[in-house]
């Protein structure tokens, strides 16, 4: 696409590189990818906090959850710890670093702890407000913030996904600075 000044520019999800007409190149994939929602913004967060509350809340309320968390063993509630986690690590990766995690592994790490440690604070936040998290023992309060956070990440994560304006690239696109090769249903200008 040429401007009237004879400059040349890639428009691809709102980011516009100005190019010199010799010098055509799309930008890079870096500086295209920070702008398809790697970055984690407060909105994310509050997606995030929703989502976990889906789940989270009538999971809470449940008398099995709190049996439950008195008689399941800590390796196990590390079980169901590290599977939310290794969760929402697939879908993470898939919705926005597809092929692009060299270099952006801090912000994976990132996005992935967030989303575990805001879903975990959320549901603790739920216990104490149904007085079920201060009035037992450490232990058996850690083991249920942990039980219930399991369905809370999980829908957390699928909810902080269905954002409309992050839209990722498409598998074995050649080109990321084409408009074609953006998932979702984005139109090109």
């Amino acid at each position: 696409m040429y401007h009237q000044s004879g400059i040349a520019a890639w428009h691809c999800v709102g980011y516009i590189a100005p190019m010199t007409a010799r010098k055509l190149r799309p930008p890079r994939a870096k500086d295209l990818m920070s702008t398809i929602g790697q970055k984690l913004t407060w909105r994310d967060v509050a997606e995030i906090v929703i989502g976990s509350c889906a789940l989270a809340f009538p999971v809470s309320v449940t008398e099995e959850v709190w049996e439950l968390s008195k008689t399941l063993p800590l390796g196990r509630v590390l079980y169901l710890a590290l599977w939310s986690n290794i969760f929402i690590g697939f879908f993470t990766y898939q919705r926005y670093f597809r092929g692009q995690l060299r270099g952006n592994v801090g912000k994976f790490l990132l996005r992935v702890s967030t989303t575990y440690a805001v879903t975990a604070l959320n549901c603790a936040t739920i216990l104490a407000a149904l007085n079920q998290l201060f009035s037992v023992e450490l232990a058996v309060a850690i083991n249920r913030v942990v039980i219930i956070s399991f369905p809370g990440s999980l829908a957390a994560t699928i909810v902080d996904g269905m954002s409309r304006d992050e839209v990722p690239i498409k598998p074995g696109a050649q080109d990321p600075g084409d408009p074609q090769n953006l998932g979702g249903d984005h139109e090109s200008e």
